[in-house]
């Protein structure tokens, strides 16, 4: 088999190495040796004078991070690179002077609606697997709730907010109230109430109303 009929059974050499880290180690010296020698007779430029660099992929040295194929340095973080992996449909807007504006918000909705094909939905064409957008703690939105509880922030940034996905029934949302507050309780956390938030089931398909959860925050 030749390497161009590798690529093109394969899509890419890159997913060769992905497919390689979950082979047998026979087979991932095997391709890691094809990998090295394509790197070898294929030097990619590194700088815009013209130098050139090696890919090498060793013969006894898989992919460092097998979903990420970039060298990058790790040492001493808590963050594990393994984790790192391809995501679907994933944008970010901001305001580059910080400043806090609907607009935003406007515009991260237009882009959830602009990547609706990235996501997967039911043969009913409504039920879908699963999109929103995550903000900041709208506090304006809070107070009410925060005054309705007779509570008061000595700044707006002590305001710290859990979001449960409940079962129905009221018994098992009980036991989980208790022991939700009782570990805040036990780190000395204040805790405000809890607030039931404003749904609208008719945008849902029936199959996801039917399994449709109560959503509660806790303050």
């Amino acid at each position: 088999m030749t390497l161009g009929a590798l690529a093109l059974t394969f899509g890419t050499l890159g997913e060769f190495a992905k497919i390689a880290t979950a082979w047998p180690l026979a087979i991932r010296w095997f391709l890691g040796t094809v990998l090295a020698f394509h790197s070898f007779y294929n030097p990619t430029p590194t700088t815009s004078s013209g130098g050139f660099r090696c890919r090498t992929v060793g013969f006894f040295s898989p992919m460092k991070h097998p979903f990420y194929d970039l060298d990058i340095p790790n040492e001493g973080s808590l963050h594990s690179m393994d984790n790192e992996r391809d995501a679907c449909g994933v944008g970010f807007v901001a305001n580059i002077h910080g400043k806090r504006s609907r607009d935003i918000l406007d515009l991260a909705i237009n882009g959830v609606c602009n990547v609706q094909h990235r996501g997967a939905v039911d043969a009913d064409r409504v039920t879908g697997d699963g999109a929103g957008v995550l903000t900041q703690i709208p506090h304006k939105i809070f107070q009410p709730f925060i005054d309705e509880m007779r509570f008061e922030l000595d700044h707006p940034m002590d305001l710290a907010v859990g979001v449960f996905f409940m079962p129905e029934d009221p018994t098992e949302r009980m036991k989980i109230h208790l022991l939700a507050e009782g570990l805040l309780r036990n780190r000395d956390i204040q805790v405000i109430g809890w607030r039931d938030v404003p749904v609208n089931p008719n945008e849902l398909g029936y199959k996801a109303r039917k399994t449709m959860p109560m959503i509660q925050h806790l303050l």
